[in-house]
């Protein structure tokens, strides 16, 4: 990035504050592995508060910022079965504290409604807003 920022390039990113990858990330009803029982079990002790800390990091080496998705309750439809199922909330990813340091580096930037808790501008998903 440093390269980059020496030619007087911004550096942003699409940033998912998902990561399912990530060795802390918790096995939420909506994580791909959620139906692994051996996975699950490998995984219990992972710590949010963790993955948070490598999250905040990641946004603050960032220039301009577009936040994939938040989820909270989805409906999920697979074969026969039918429930809503948990995932993370806001509050898992701190995402006030991680707007105020993304506008606090960078004033003039406009962040998406994707932390959960509004921002500047609506990016619906999977459905066409009838109006503003």
């Amino acid at each position: 990035m440093e390269a980059f920022r020496a030619h007087n390039f911004k550096v942003g990113f699409y940033h998912s504050v998902i990561d399912w990858h990530h060795p802390e990330f918790p096995v939420d009803g909506l994580h791909p592995m959620r139906e692994n029982l051996a996975f699950r079990e490998a995984a219990k002790n992972r710590d949010i508060a963790k993955y948070r800390t490598y999250l905040h990091g990641q946004t603050r080496a960032a220039d301009p910022i577009w936040a994939h998705r938040h989820y909270v309750v989805r409906l999920l439809v697979c074969g026969s079965r039918l429930g809503l199922v948990q995932g993370q909330r806001a509050e898992d990813w701190d995402s006030a504290r991680l707007m105020q340091m993304v506008r606090e580096l960078h004033p003039n930037i406009l962040v998406n409604d994707r932390l959960g808790i509004g921002g500047d501008l609506k990016t619906p998903e999977q459905y066409q807003p009838a109006g503003k």
